[in-house]
């Protein structure tokens, strides 16, 4: 695996340079050094990649490692992450090999859902019931934080493919085997996921779904709010559309904090559903599959400020 690097060492200029600055001074190409561990590093230009513009970035050359210690070596930020992972959730099993523990997230968060079935309403007309905390005051928020680290970490990594990190860490939940495929869906995947929910029944775990956000509105459920995200890609021979929304309380998630045209992820469990959009005669214009994520925790989201920085 290949980490994004934003600074990297120059032996031309004998100190650190940024990407942007080799983009805009070719001639410093050569000679590139990790600031880090000193292993040769290589230069990208910032380009286009399956629709999402890649920014400028250094990452090591094939087949050379990042030196152990190194914070650009996954392997061993994954060590250190299993190392301070609370009650194993992410634990080693093996050499470069770990075992993420996905059931100390979901059991948490199954119960909060259960709390109230308000959240299964998201048409604006229900209300909460008074009084009700929707944090966690368990271990939740560790355990979230294990799991936020990692998304963090994915999302360094070069490939922005969702098995990426699926040769050192195994999503176990019961002591089953969850597919990072079946686990990390992006806006070309959202109708994936779609698929994945309505047939895995008592089966539902959290997922982790990403993208970049459209619209925040209010919604009439107390402190409730929406996040709509933009839509994912579209059947090319009708309009089928994969839509994703994000639902929150204020008390755990501050609206502000959501901004059109952040790039996001969260971790939640997630509902399906369908809905039709008609014109005024009641012919279907567009058909939407809706998948729908309730947030309880800050954790449960991440937000990449600046995309390629680890």
């Amino acid at each position: 695996m290949a980490v994004k690097m934003k600074k990297a060492y120059s032996t031309i200029n004998n100190e650190d340079v940024t990407a942007k600055y080799v983009e805009d001074h070719q001639e410093l190409k050569d000679g590139l050094e990790c600031h880090v561990c000193r292993i040769g590093v290589a230069h990208k230009n910032g380009h286009k990649r399956a629709e999402r513009w890649v920014p400028t970035h250094f990452t090591r050359k094939p087949r050379v490692e990042h030196k152990e210690g190194c914070k650009y070596n996954t392997v061993g930020q994954v060590t250190e992450l299993a190392k301070d992972s609370d009650d194993k959730i992410l634990e080693s099993i093996k050499k470069n090999k770990f075992t993420f523990r996905l059931t100390m997230i979901h059991e948490p968060l199954k119960d909060l859902g259960k709390q109230s079935t308000t959240f299964q309403n998201y048409n604006g007309t229900a209300n909460p019931p008074k009084n009700k905390n929707y944090v966690s005051n368990g271990k939740l928020s560790s355990y979230l934080a294990t799991m936020k680290k990692i998304l963090e970490l994915r999302k360094a990594v070069e490939d922005d493919d969702s098995n990426e990190l699926e040769s050192i860490i195994e999503i176990q939940m019961y002591g089953k085997k969850v597919k990072w495929s079946n686990f990390y869906y992006d806006k070309t995947k959202y109708i994936v996921a779609y698929s994945y929910l309505i047939t895995t029944g008592q089966k539902r775990h959290p997922i982790c779904i990403e993208g970049i956000v459209n619209s925040v509105h209010s919604l009439n459920q107390g402190d409730r709010y929406a996040v709509n995200l933009q839509f994912g890609k579209k059947d090319k021979n009708i309009e089928l559309i994969p839509a994703a929304s994000i639902f929150v309380s204020e008390n755990d998630i501050p609206a502000d904090t959501f901004k059109p045209g952040q790039h996001i992820v969260v971790c939640a469990l997630c509902t399906a559903s369908e809905s039709e959009h008609k014109d005024k005669n009641g012919k279907v214009i567009n058909k939407y599959f809706n998948i729908r994520a309730s947030l309880y925790h800050k954790n449960q989201l991440v937000i990449f400020k600046d995309e390629g920085e680890l």
